[in-house]
C-alpha cells in the first residue's frame, strides 16, 4: 500500500498541468541566462570575472558557461517530456472511448448534454424519413424497424487525436535534440589553398577545442573572394574535394561551397564561415622597365625577396599597404645601391605612371597586382539525429492543422412512434466539443432545412 501511494503520488505529480507551466517557465529562465552569459567564452574566461570562490563554485556547479548542455537544463527538458507522456496516457482512454466506444442511438441521457436539438411531430413515418434524408444518407441509418428509425453520422472522427500528434511531435523534437546534442559535434578548421587536412578542432564542454579525426581528407583547391569597390568583402567561395584517407589519388566528392550552400559527406557538413589572409604570403607582380624605354619585364616576387638589376641596383618589396591614405593598394619598396646606401619609395596599383612621373629613376616600376594567399574558414557540424527533429516539426505542423482546422461533429437522428399520441416524432441533434458558434450556425441551417416543406407539422 505504501509503494502504491508513492507511485500514485509521482503519477499525479507528472500529470499535473501546473508542472508543465513551471517547467516551461524554467526553460524560459534558462534560455535568458544562456543569452545573458556569452556561451562562446571558455570556462577560464568566465571565471576571470568572479574572484569569490562561492560565486565561482555556483557558476561551475550549474554550468552557466554552457547552459543549453548543462545537467539541470537537460533535466528540465526530460521532465517536460515525462510530463507530456504522463498527461497523454492519463487522457488517452477517454479519447479512445470517445472515438471507438460511443453512443450512436439517441436517448434522453444523451440529449441532456446536447445543446443543439429539435423535434418535429407528424402522423406519417415515411414523410419524416424523407425529410431526415435531406441531412443523412441511407447508409447513415443504423436501425430501421416498423416503429423506430435511428440515424447517425460523424465527421472528422479522429480530430481529437490532433493533440496527441502534437504531443508526439514535441517528444520527437525533444529526444531528437538531446541525442543530437549528445552525439553530434561542432568544429572549425582553416585550410590553405591546395592544402589537405584530415583533422578538425571540435568544441567540447567549457568551449575548449580538441582534435577530431575525420577518417577522410578534405582539400581546398581554390578560394575566391569578391569585394565591393571600397575593398570590403562581398562574398567568398571555396572549392573543396573529399579524398579517401588511404587512397587519396582521386577525389570522392567535389563541390564549390558558399555561406549557405555547404558540402555534406558521411554525416559531416562543411559550411563556409570565414577566411584569413596568410601574412607574408602575398604574391607581388611588378613590371620594371628602363627609363624612356617601352619594353617591360614582369617579376613575380614576395615581401622580402630581392630583385637584382643589371647595374647592381637591388629592389626589395618591404611592405604591402592595402589602403595608403585613401589612394588604394600600395607597395613600399627599398632600393639598395652598390655602395650600400638605400632609400624607400612607394608605388600604387591605381596609378601606373606614378613612379615614372614622381621618382623619375633609371628604372620605372609599376605595381601590376598583389595576389593574396588565403586560408578558408569552415564550420564543420555533425547532427546524426537531426532527421528525428525535422520529422517532429513536420508532425507538429500536421498536428496543429488537425487540431485547429478539423472539428469532430456527430449528427444524431431518430423517428420514434409515440403510442400515446398515435403519431411519430422526429428528433435531430448536433454535437461537437469545440467552436460552438459555428455549430450553432450549422444547426440553424439544418433545422431550417427540416422545416422547409409543404407539410403542416404538429
Amino acid at each position: 500500500m505504501f509503494f502504491k501511494n508513492i507511485i500514485n503520488l509521482f503519477w499525479s505529480f507528472f500529470c499535473s498541468l501546473k508542472l508543465a507551466v513551471i517547467l516551461l517557465l524554467l526553460i524560459v529562465i534558462g534560455s535568458l541566462i544562456g543569452m545573458f552569459y556569452d556561451q562562446t567564452l571558455t570556462v577560464d574566461q568566465h571565471l576571470s570575472h568572479y574572484s569569490h570562490y562561492i560565486i565561482a563554485f555556483i557558476f561551475m556547479f550549474f554550468e552557466i558557461y554552457d547552459v543549453f548542455h548543462s545537467w539541470w537544463f537537460i533535466l528540465i527538458i526530460l521532465m517536460l517530456a515525462l510530463n507530456l507522456i504522463a498527461c497523454s496516457i492519463q487522457s488517452l482512454p477517454r479519447i479512445l472511448s470517445n472515438i471507438f466506444v460511443q453512443e450512436k442511438y439517441i436517448n434522453d441521457k444523451l440529449l441532456n448534454k446536447i445543446s443543439w436539438k429539435c423535434f418535429i411531430k407528424y402522423h406519417n413515418q415515411h414523410i419524416l424519413k424523407n425529410i431526415m434524408l435531406k441531412i443523412f444518407k441511407k447508409s447513415d441509418i443504423i436501425k430501421n424497424t416498423s416503429n423506430n428509425i435511428y440515424f447517425f453520422k460523424e465527421i472528422n472522427k479522429y480530430a481529437s487525436l490532433g493533440v496527441y500528434i502534437i504531443h508526439t511531435a514535441l517528444l520527437f523534437i525533444i529526444f531528437g535534440s538531446i541525442l543530437t546534442s549528445m552525439f553530434g559535434l561542432d568544429g572549425i578548421v582553416h585550410i590553405k589553398e591546395n592544402d589537405m587536412i584530415s583533422k578538425i578542432n571540435i568544441k567540447t564542454v567549457g568551449n575548449f577545442y580538441i582534435n577530431h579525426n575525420l577518417k577522410f581528407k578534405v582539400k581546398c583547391t581554390n578560394f575566391k573572394l569578391t569585394k565591393y569597390m571600397n575593398n570590403s568583402p562581398l562574398s567568398y567561395m571555396s572549392n573543396l574535394e573529399i579524398y579517401d584517407f588511404i587512397k587519396s589519388k582521386n577525389y570522392i566528392v567535389a563541390k564549390a561551397i558558399t555561406v549557405n550552400n555547404p558540402l555534406s559527406y558521411n554525416g559531416y557538413n562543411f559550411y563556409q564561415t570565414s577566411y584569413e589572409v596568410m601574412p607574408n604570403k602575398e604574391k607581388i607582380i611588378l613590371l620594371i622597365n628602363i627609363y624612356n624605354k617601352l619594353q617591360k619585364k614582369e617579376y613575380k616576387t614576395y615581401v622580402g625577396d630581392k630583385i637584382h638589376m643589371l647595374n647592381g641596383i637591388t629592389f626589395i618589396p618591404v611592405k604591402i599597404i592595402h589602403d595608403f591614405i585613401g589612394l588604394g593598394l600600395a607597395l613600399k619598396i627599398k632600393k639598395i645601391y652598390l655602395n650600400g646606401f638605400y632609400n624607400n619609395f612607394v608605388i600604387f596599383k591605381s596609378y601606373a605612371t606614378f613612379d615614372s612621373l614622381v621618382r623619375k629613376g633609371y628604372f620605372n616600376i609599376i605595381l601590376k597586382d598583389v595576389v593574396l594567399s588565403y586560408k578558408t574558414g569552415l564550420q564543420v557540424t555533425k547532427t546524426p539525429f537531426i532527421g528525428i527533429v525535422f520529422f517532429g516539426f513536420i508532425l507538429l505542423i500536421y498536428g496543429f492543422i488537425i487540431t485547429f482546422t478539423s472539428i469532430n461533429k456527430k449528427y444524431y437522428g431518430s423517428i420514434m412512434y409515440l403510442k400515446k399520441d398515435n403519431t411519430y416524432e422526429l428528433c435531430f441533434a448536433l454535437y461537437g466539443h469545440k467552436n460552438q458558434y459555428n455549430l450553432e450556425h450549422e444547426f440553424n441551417k439544418l433545422r431550417k432545412l427540416l422545416y422547409d416543406n409543404k407539410y403542416n407539422f404538429i
